[in-house]
């Protein structure tokens, strides 16, 4: 909390006046109101003259609290166009989205909020208002305005115990402040993702540019995800320095990079410089972490091409915990007291345990001398009279010199034992024992650990910093730290530094991540253990300069570890790095912090105090005090060249100038690292201010350059000179002073030397491309052969459905086939027939075998047979490949047609199926070996599945033919019958009146008559002259003969009658039986007689249904060379069709007319009705296969009908108005056709 109150007040004039601005920048608010002097907004607030608030006038102003943090002492009022900031010290308990009276009165106040006598009330709780929403380059003309942005985040941190966030976009960056308590998901989780934030634009612009973009965010709560992080900081792969530094510049600066390295300066919430053993940079951090030099740290950030050096932006850092961690302390163990486990009394039965036995905690009772207490940072150390070990302390009542008990549980932590948790029990007070004189090489080893010594040295460095007192001290072997707790003052004491002293504590191995010693502290109870033994030159620069070259050098006068004065010129700083002194003897590196000699500039003329080290080539100064004598000029470098350099070694530090080669070409990176050959010794060359030139990128290799600059060395193990390097000032330290020539010798030898390879690659490429052209070829060829057999074969395929369609019977098609699949596989026999799965019976179709060296179709004695073994396979099983070996030809099966003596050694055998169901099976054989694969299987049962389809529609189409000439011959029969009834029954008549008149015949008294002649033989004179009786007899044989006379001539009449009428059933037998000739047969016909004769067909039932017939003929028809049958059912089929329209249209006058005329090689018979006529739609399909307009019609008549016209040579058209018109069909035919 000391730090965020700290950074606060620093930044509250700031935000006061930013806001007092943000008033100003915002216009002149509205006149305050005649009728009262009292100010009510802010608008009229921040409008005032300095003197008019000068006047103290009364103000009440109602305002919602944007931002309120007591621990930060800052409170933002206002809205979205006006805020104000004030101290809430003294305000109460406020919270953002308050709206607040404030009462007062007006002052003019510097840098504050213009108000006093404050009485604060709240008026109710409320929400935040709605924020303004900006872009981030709308910053600058929205200061001190409530306003909302998206951004991404750049970096998060909690150093200062609120979330602190760096946001970016549009190359525009901004500092955010979450006050309130911290966010409970780790702040890392931020970075990289897209966020919207609402609060107080805090941000000070300065002469119309933004000097500082911040802003105040009320809480978290005022933060939301837009879109999440996918980056994780931990997976970012660590870079060295160097390479980081000479990676070409690119779209990468937009993510964090990573390096790990330790701390050489820092400033704690602005500036850290880090280094690695590839070089150093300087990174700009919110951090107010304190962290001491040489830390290891990791560390990311966002590098910037800055104008003078370098930088790693909104850097973030951790300290680097790698190779280990922190040693927990075990669990606390059971009560000393309870006797279950041995409590150990002394250090040294403690030192005698294994580090497992140890490690698993150990209960200790310890008595002794308190040596070190440090309750605020837990440090104590107990020594029982022989040894001492490590505590942990909380109790600010124990301090050193008191006699103590120790309880606790002793284990493993840091580098030796400690007693974690502790509890320390006073029992008196004693004297610190004698300490052990002690130099460095005896402690390093660890053996002097948490022992009471004494070292001697100089103090190098004091600093007086959280309580307590750090020292650092010097000696021959090197340097300790010292801390001394419950240090008061705000610096160190006067006369400490550079002054030999003998320090009393206790002895602390400081650890690296692997728990190996690194370095010595000493833990000094209090200053009184450090004893002076030699004061610290009261003058320090009035002693006389020592020459840089006899620094680090021996001399019996001087002291060993003290400071030495030097005096020279500066020749470069680099801030973070130090600054490089020059005099006549030589130069040296000076080790400065980042917040000294900032204003020393090259040229000036300074004395530094310091203490020397060990350098990397030559001795440097640490911890330096600069005194600045007067501004000159940086002395002139030396001419010199690459190999006197590292022969003498004499030019460390110094400004020298030589001539070299540029070896390679220049990187676009932010601190490129150039790279020089001179005579035979390469060596490298960076700029340390500034930017290279543009001009420096396009320079290439073998280009002469002037170097001018500053010559550090690096030194091998024997301490000779083994490469340097120079440090460029600034731009004007590279000079070019000649361009490489276009083509160099070394560059002609080596086009040649590629030309001569290119030359023989050539060669060798031609020859090879040779080969490979001619197996290409090859290959090519047998491609385009099997691409010319796929065309084929798909030709074929494509031809086959067109030549299927045509086929008129199963045998059309399996000729097909069979001639399709000789030429895309090739046999020596066929099989093709038909299956029937209700009788189980094959039907044959076609069978062709080699007979005497010619294919021959081959009939079988029966045209049904038995399944064969192999048809059955193929019905059952499916496609079936069988290949045959020489020695079972002997067994196997044969053909039963043609050659039956031969066995076939290759067989295809495929079923032909109607979907699931068999109709039939293919088979090609050959009676060579191996004729056929896998690939001929598959081709055969594509054919199959063609030819289905055709065996499917040629069943259909006879089917409809039989049905068709049934349904003719029913109607034929019809009308004969009828024809034939109606002259029956005039037979049926005149056979009645015969039988009739049979019946009624004088027979029977004729033949009484003779009876009675009979009786009267012997006097048949007497009796008929004489007789009563028989004088009547004459006279009724005379009567008698005129009845049978007149009976006679009647039955004659009938029996003439009766004999016409035969011969009229005979007539009409007779004339049927001339229709019903076998079809096919081409003869001459006169037109007319066609259609009369078609009329004669259907007269009976054009008759029944009263259909009036119309005939339109032609004179001079010729007579037709044709098939006489099927034309008559064409005819007939267009009669009947007409009748039915014509019932179907209900009218009372139906009829029909036909025409005929005569073209110049056709005749055209027409064939029209009015009908029901025909709807435009079916017009397209009326002859297609299938489709009829009568709900009881097959579809198959006009369909056959035109086929029967195509297969004459002419044409069946048809044409109708519409429905309700009538149809017309005109059947065209040629004079002569050869069928």
């Amino acid at each position: 909390m000391y730090y965020c109150a700290s950074k606060w007040d620093r930044f509250r004039p700031i935000a006061a006046l930013a806001a007092l601005i943000a008033g100003s920048l915002l216009g002149p608010a509205s006149a305050i109101s005649a009728q009262s002097n009292i100010v009510s907004s802010l608008e009229q607030l921040y409008s005032l003259t300095p003197s008019e608030l000068a006047e103290g006038r009364s103000a009440e102003l109602a305002l919602t609290v944007l931002c309120y943090d007591a621990d930060w002492h800052l409170l933002f009022v206002g809205g979205q166009e006006r805020t104000g900031f004030l101290s809430p010290d003294g305000l109460g308990d406020l919270k953002p989205g308050d709206t607040v009276r404030f009462s007062g009165h007006t002052a003019a106040i510097n840098n504050g909020f213009p108000l006093t006598n404050l009485s604060v009330a709240v008026v109710h709780h409320g929400s935040l208002p709605s924020a303004k929403r900006i872009e981030m380059p709308d910053l600058i003309a929205t200061v001190g305005r409530w306003v909302e942005l998206e951004a991404r985040v750049r970096l998060a941190e909690t150093s200062r115990g609120r979330l602190a966030l760096s946001v970016g976009r549009a190359g525009q960056t901004c500092t955010v402040y979450v006050m309130g308590p911290l966010p409970s998901l780790d702040c890392k989780n931020y970075v990289g993702a897209l966020i919207r934030i609402r609060g107080i634009n805090d941000s000070v612009a300065q002469d119309g540019k933004l000097t500082k973009a911040s802003l105040m965010v009320p809480n978290v709560t005022q933060l939301s995800v837009v879109q999440p992080s996918t980056l994780h900081l931990s997976e970012v792969p660590v870079l060295s320095i160097d390479a980081l530094l000479n990676r070409e510049l690119g779209p990468w600066t937009n993510a964090p990079v990573h390096i790990n390295g330790a701390v050489n300066a820092s400033v704690p919430g602005e500036l850290l410089v880090l280094k690695d053993p590839t070089g150093l940079i300087r990174a700009r951090v919110l951090q107010a972490t304190e962290v001491a030099a040489g830390d290891r740290l990791d560390l990311w950030g966002y590098l910037e091409a800055a104008a003078e050096q370098p930088i790693l932006a909104d850097a973030y850092f951790e300290a680097d915990h790698s190779g280990g961690g922190t040693v927990k302390a075990p669990a606390p163990g059971p009560e000393l007291t309870n006797g279950t486990a041995k409590i150990v009394s002394t250090v040294a039965e403690l030192r005698t345990m294994s580090r497992d036995r140890i490690a698993s905690g150990v209960p200790v009772r310890i008595r002794g001398a308190l040596l070190y207490s440090d309750p605020e940072w837990h440090l104590a150390f107990v020594h029982d009279g022989r040894a001492a070990v490590y505590a942990e302390v909380t109790q600010p009542e124990v301090c050193a010199g008191q006699f103590v008990e120790l309880t606790g549980r002793a284990t493993l932590a840091g580098f030796g034992l400690s007693v974690l948790p502790a509890r320390f029990q006073v029992l008196g007070v004693t004297n610190l024992p004698a300490p052990l004189p002690a130099d460095l090489s005896e402690v390093a080893d660890g053996s002097l650990d948490a022992q009471w010594v004494e070292m001697r040295g100089v103090v190098r460095r004091a600093i007086a910093e959280w309580g307590h007192l750090h020292l650092s001290v010097m000696t021959r072997q090197g340097n300790f730290n010292v801390i001394v707790p419950g240090f008061a003052f705000d610096r160190p004491p006067d006369g400490l530094l550079d002054s030999r002293v003998a320090v009393r504590g206790v002895c602390g191995s400081d650890v690296n991540a692997r728990n190996q010693v690194s370095g010595i502290t000493l833990y000094s109870p209090s200053l009184q253990q450090v004893q002076t033994l030699q004061p610290a030159p009261k003058a320090p620069f009035a002693a006389p300069a020592t020459p840089i070259a006899a620094v680090a050098t021996f001399d019996p006068g001087r002291v060993s570890g003290g400071r030495v004065k030097v005096a020279g010129v500066v020749t470069l700083n680099v801030p973070g790095r130090g600054l490089y002194l020059q005099d006549e003897s030589g130069g040296i590196h000076v080790h400065t912090p980042l917040n000294l000699a900032t204003d020393v500039r090259p040229g000036d003329r300074v004395e530094v105090l310091g203490f020397p080290a060990l350098g990397e080539f030559s001795p440097l100064l640490e911890e330096p005090i600069i005194n600045n004598v007067r501004v000159g000029l940086p002395p002139a470098p030396v001419a010199t060249t690459a190999e006197k350099i590292l022969l003498r070694g004499t030019n460390e530090a110094m400004l020298v100038r030589l001539e070299a080669k540029l070896l390679q070409p220049v990187a676009r990176s932010a601190q490129p690292k150039l790279i020089f050959q001179e005579g035979s010794v390469i060596f490298t060359a960076q700029l340390v201010r500034g930017r290279l030139p543009e001009n420096v990128s396009h320079w290439r290799p073998g280009s002469v350059v002037r170097l001018t600059g500053l010559c550090t060395i690096q030194g091998a193990e024997d301490h000779s000179p083994q490469s340097f390097r120079i440090l460029i000032p600034d731009p004007s330290g590279l000079a070019l002073l000649q361009a490489p020539p276009v083509w160099t010798l070394r560059e002609f030898l080596v086009l040649g030397g590629i030309l001569g390879f290119v030359g023989l690659t050539t060669l060798s490429w031609i020859f090879a491309l040779r080969r490979r052209v001619r197996a290409g070829t090859a290959d090519l060829r047998a491609s385009q052969a099997t691409l010319q057999r796929q065309l084929e074969h798909t030709h074929t395929l494509s031809e086959l459905g067109r030549r299927l369609n045509a086929a008129a019977t199963p045998k059309d098609a399996a000729l097909i086939i069979v001639e399709v699949a000789d030429r895309l596989i090739g046999w020596d026999c066929c099989v093709f027939d038909l299956y029937s799965a209700e009788t189980d019976l094959m039907t044959h179709v076609l069978n062709m075998d080699i007979v005497e060296g010619r294919r021959t179709e081959c009939q079988p004695r029966f045209i049904q047979l038995p399944v064969s073994a192999l048809a059955r396979r193929a019905i059952v099983q499916g496609p079936q490949l069988i290949l045959r070996e020489s020695k079972d030809l002997g067994s196997a099966e044969g053909i039963c047609f043609g050659d039956t003596a031969r066995r076939s050694a290759s067989i295809l055998y495929v079923p032909i199926c109607d979907g699931a169901v068999v109709i039939g099976v293919l088979s090609i054989q050959s009676y060579a070996f191996r004729a056929y694969d896998e690939g001929d299987l598959v081709t055969l049962a594509a054919l199959a599945d063609h030819c289905s389809g055709t065996l499917v529609r040629i069943r259909a189409h006879q089917q409809l033919v039989e049905l068709s000439r049934q349904t003719g011959m029913t109607e034929v029969a019809t009308g004969v019958l009828h024809n034939v009834g109606n002259v029956l029954n005039s037979v049926n008549v005149s056979v009645t009146l015969l039988l009739e008149r049979i019946k009624d015949s004088n027979g029977a008294r004729l033949v009484k008559i003779t009876d009675l002649l009979r009786e009267h033989s012997s006097d048949l004179g007497n009796f008929v002259s004489e007789d009563p009786k028989g004088r009547k007899i004459p006279a009724y044989l005379e009567q008698l003969a005129a009845v049978v006379t007149n009976s006679e001539g009647r039955s004659r009449a009938e029996l003439e009658a009766l004999a016409k009428n035969v011969d009229h059933i005979k007539e009409i037998v007779a004339m049927q039986q001339s229709y019903a000739r076998v079809a096919g047969v081409v003869e001459s016909v006169p037109a007319a007689e066609f259609v009369e004769d078609a009329l004669r067909l259907n007269a009976g039932t054009l008759s029944r249904h009263q259909v009036e017939v119309c005939r339109d003929y032609a004179p001079d028809l010729p007579s037709l060379c044709i098939d006489k049958h099927k034309v008559l059912q064409i005819l007939t089929n267009l009669i009947r069709n007409a009748k039915y329209a014509c019932d179907e249209s209900g009218r009372l006058d139906k009829k029909l007319t036909v025409s005929i005329v005569n073209g110049s090689d056709l005749v055209r018979i027409s064939v029209a009705d009015n009908g029901v006529g025909i709807a435009p739609e079916h017009l397209t399909r009326i002859f297609s296969h299938g489709f009829s307009t009568r709900k009881d019609g097959h579809g198959f008549g006009l369909h056959s009908g035109a086929l029967a016209a195509k297969e004459l040579g002419g044409t069946l058209t048809a044409h109708s108005d519409g429905p309700g018109a009538g149809a017309t069909f005109t059947l065209e035919l040629p004079l002569s056709h050869t069928n």
